[in-house]
């Protein structure tokens, strides 16, 4: 028989898999390292702390996310390879094994990060975690409990991987974090879990954010000195802000930290595709740094930085100069002035009166190499769209830049498009900006059929010109992009014998069993009941005639699954009292709303729809 609470198996032997060492323990499961002794390979084993006759709705809850996880194929989360249940009851999923160790090993054996890493590569490694979360949640999958001791970290590469995304999400009773006296930091769980209630994509972007904090200053947010109000407002947390732990960082990164930790989801970025947008802005802006460049390199608009500088290193010059002429004063009148401006490289005080060449010599000047040039070394960094990416002719482009200032007046910043194939095209402009958002990232969106382009590839880039001649000041590197022309459709032809046309067969929304017609309300999104009923979004979609990335608008009419519901207390005489959905939570990823059930008396006629916003971003 398994210990419940799983601190020692080593040596044990459950299916195929010898246990090897307990690697961590999680609210609800521990972690193990095993040996597949068939195979002679070593695997990781999740093995939930509760059998199904103790917990069967929790049991169900680890199967049905482990069975999502093994659909997943991404680099950055590990790979489930088998789900079974022990002799004794205990479900346990078999996960694919790399050499690694733990984030917070990682970041103890790095000195905690901190101000000694530099913060691109800070941003770099907590990427890798937000498209992991990129591809987790429109699967309908929200981490449980997302922080250092459970992500672990490839040894090959340092690239951070999530091995627990499978463990359900229970809900727990409000954390100490908010109400303790003692405590210093904020706390990995976002406000929302911490309270006690249902988690949402947004809380993992909290804890996220809590992460990159913590790379960049070594330690977790502090708290200040007043317990009893640790947040000025219910939307302004009041953590000592990253500014003040680690200056001399972009403003772009003091901005992406910040958006990451509103108490209020709402305020935080909605989606881990907005998170890497500004975690990349983020970079940008680090490697951009004026510190971070050579003192030679970059902008001719920088150059006003060297001025004084270089009028200092005239005068001194020019004053050493003088003073070399007035030693031979007397015996060598100066046969000529040096020209203004001209800073001489070598004095011949030595050089005889007659001496022409050595006169020559005497006069000769280096002239210092002119500013640069009006075109920048450093390429304008762009975001998107990606290298090779795809567009039809209904899809819209959106093209983003990023720059450390505004164009000047006389500047703007344009967009060119030309064929690939072809020598020496003439670019087409896509379209001006002069104004950034409040990132510092350009934005410029067309309709790709708005655009003279037909099916093939196409090279893209931004240059800053001058408006009056459209000079080019900077440029980017060009990337890729293609368009894929819309299929014709095929026109019946004309015969001796008319033959019937085969036509498209519409389709037809169709109700699977037991789900129910629902009005979009308010920040509700496919994911959102995917997650709630604990299916696949693909599902929905499919049942209501919806392609994939499809934008629901408030109204519209769906066919979606009833939301998952839990038993619950026998209510007392007068009405029925809902109850927390500790087990909801881990069925569906993001927490599932709380439905009031009986026991007994009269079934309810209805089950009470969450207010709008209760789980934004769902």
């Amino acid at each position: 028989m398994i210990a419940q609470n799983h601190t020692d198996l080593s040596g044990e032997q459950i299916g195929n898999y010898q246990i090897k060492s307990l690697l961590t323990n999680r609210k609800v499961s521990s972690f193990f390292l095993a040996e597949d002794v068939k195979l002679g390979q070593s695997v990781y084993l999740e093995i939930l702390n509760s059998t199904k006759d103790e917990d069967l709705e929790l049991a169900n809850s680890f199967q049905r996310r482990m069975e999502m996880v093994s659909q997943i194929k991404h680099p950055n989360i590990a790979a489930v390879i088998e789900i079974d249940i022990t002799a004794d009851g205990y479900p346990y999923a078999v996960i694919d094994y790399f050499p690694g160790i733990s984030l917070t090993q990682y970041l103890n054996n790095h000195g905690g990060a901190g101000n000694n890493r530099p913060a691109s590569d800070a941003l770099t490694t907590n990427r890798y975690i937000a498209e992991a979360l990129s591809v987790a949640h429109p699967a309908g999958l929200i981490h449980h409990d997302l922080r250092p001791d459970n992500i672990w970290v490839r040894e090959e590469d340092d690239i951070p991987v999530l091995v627990d995304l499978g463990v359900p999400i229970v809900t727990t009773p409000p954390d100490a974090v908010l109400t303790n006296s003692r405590a210093e930091m904020l706390d990995y769980a976002a406000p929302e879990e911490a309270e006690g209630k249902a988690i949402s994509r947004r809380s993992n972007i909290y804890s996220l954010g809590i992460i990159i904090y913590e790379f960049l200053t070594g330690h977790r947010p502090k708290l200040p000195a007043s317990s009893w109000d640790i947040f000025e407002r219910s939307t302004m947390p009041k953590e000592v802000p990253l500014e003040e732990e680690r200056a001399g960082l972009s403003g772009e990164t003091y901005r992406l930290v910040r958006n990451c930790l509103w108490r209020q989801e709402w305020s935080r970025f909605e989606t881990a595709d907005e998170l890497i947008i500004a975690i990349d802005t983020a970079i940008l802006a680090e490697q951009s740094l004026p510190q971070k460049e050579a003192m030679w390199v970059g902008s001719s608009r920088r150059w006003f930085y060297i001025i004084p500088l270089l009028a200092l290193l005239v005068i001194v010059f020019g004053l050493g100069f003088v003073w070399l002429q007035n030693i031979n004063a007397n015996q060598n009148p100066p046969t000529s002035t040096p020209t203004s401006g001209i800073v001489p490289t070598e004095v011949e005080g030595a050089v005889g009166v007659g001496d022409a060449e050595g006169t020559a010599q005497a006069t000769a000047t280096e002239t210092r190499e002119p500013p640069p040039t009006a075109e920048d070394d450093l390429p304008i960094p762009v975001i998107t769209p990606q290298d090779d990416s795809s567009f039809g002719m209904d899809d819209t482009i959106r093209f983003t830049w990023f720059s450390t200032s505004k164009p000047n007046e006389n500047e703007h910043f344009a967009v060119y498009i030309s064929p690939e194939d072809e020598i020496d095209p003439e670019p087409y402009l896509v379209g001006i900006v002069t104004e950034p958002d409040d990132a510092g990232v350009f934005d410029l969106r067309e309709q790709v059929a708005n655009l003279p382009v037909v099916g093939g590839s196409y090279l893209w880039q931004v240059k800053l010109e001058i408006v009056d001649n459209d000079t080019p000041i900077s440029v980017s590197d060009p990337r890729r992009l293609f368009i894929i022309e819309n299929t014709p459709t095929p026109t019946p032809t004309a015969t001796d014998e008319p033959s019937p046309t085969p036509t498209e067969v519409a389709c037809t929304p169709t109700r699977p069993l037991g789900w129910i017609d629902h009005t979009v309300e308010a920040n509700e999104t496919i994911s959102t009941f995917a997650q709630r009923a604990n299916v696949l979004a693909a599902d929905i979609l499919e049942a209501n005639c919806l392609e994939q990335g499809t934008i629901l608008s408030i109204g519209q009419l769906l066919i979606i699954p009833p939301p998952l519901a839990t038993n619950t207390p026998t209510p007392g005489p007068a009405t029925s009292t809902p109850t927390s959905n500790t087990g909801g939570g881990g069925n569906n990823g993001g927490g599932t709303p709380n439905n009031p059930t009986a026991t007994s008396g009269p079934p309810a006629t209805s089950t009470p729809r969450p207010p709008p916003g209760s789980t934004p971003g769902n």
